[in-house]
């Protein structure tokens, strides 16, 4: 239906940095914004410990190119992070991976952030783009401080036909997901960007689901 976007929710994970890889293909010939190109079809595996590539499927890959404390110079550093998902930008070729962070103690209202983090020479160098405080995504919400209880690994973004790079239309969107008590209470807001990914922002209205205990709506 025209004007309607799908967004696929994939399934709840623990947030281990360093265990779990997520990864993304992309075809020969795609040229990166430091100008650099891929001669063939490269996998690329990213987690806490770096980014890695394979030319021939995973059989065998290349050096591991730290993430968390390789910025290009002038950028800040990406940092440590848990689990996400990869979005890639077609048109300037920029690599984004959209990843959750726990900061600071348990009890500060802002300790799990949401955050992307970004790479200009395809994966060999990594810096923090924009930060999402979770509080930002709660209030309004649940009218109170509580803060969620942990967070959720979803699907990759999305590159949607809007994309203009300089807006108003949405470039691009991920799913970002709490469970903010310990009743089973869930909310997912959709993130968008319409300025290329340089920015973003939490959606409206929260998806919400069923509470696991009592079979009503959550959120």
């Amino acid at each position: 239906k025209e004007g309607v976007h799908e967004v696929v929710y994939g399934v709840r994970e623990s947030t281990l940095s360093t265990s779990k890889y997520y990864y993304m293909t992309l075809p020969a010939g795609t040229t990166f914004p430091d100008g650099s190109k891929l001669e063939k079809e490269t996998l690329f595996a990213i987690n806490g410990g770096g980014c890695r590539t394979s030319t021939d499927g995973g059989v065998t890959w290349d050096n591991t190119y730290p993430v968390t404390d390789n910025a290009p110079e002038g950028k800040q550093p990406a940092g440590g992070f848990s689990q996400g998902g990869w979005i890639f930008d077609s048109v300037t070729g920029r690599m984004m991976f959209e990843c959750y962070r726990s900061v600071d103690k348990v009890t500060d209202e802002n300790h799990i952030h949401t955050k992307i983090i970004a790479s200009d020479d395809g994966g060999k160098t990594w810096y923090l783009q924009y930060t999402m405080p979770c509080r930002q995504c709660m209030d309004g919400y649940l009218g109170d401080n509580r803060i969620p209880g942990y967070i959720l690994s979803y699907s990759d973004g999305i590159q949607l036909s809007t994309y203009d790079g300089k807006g108003p239309n949405v470039d691009f969107i991920f799913p970002a997901g709490y469970s903010y008590d310990n009743n089973g209470n869930f909310a997912c807001y959709p993130c968008y960007s319409t300025d290329g990914g340089y920015t973003w922002h939490y959606s409206k209205n929260p998806v919400t689901y069923p509470t696991t205990y009592f079979g009503e709506e959550g959120g």
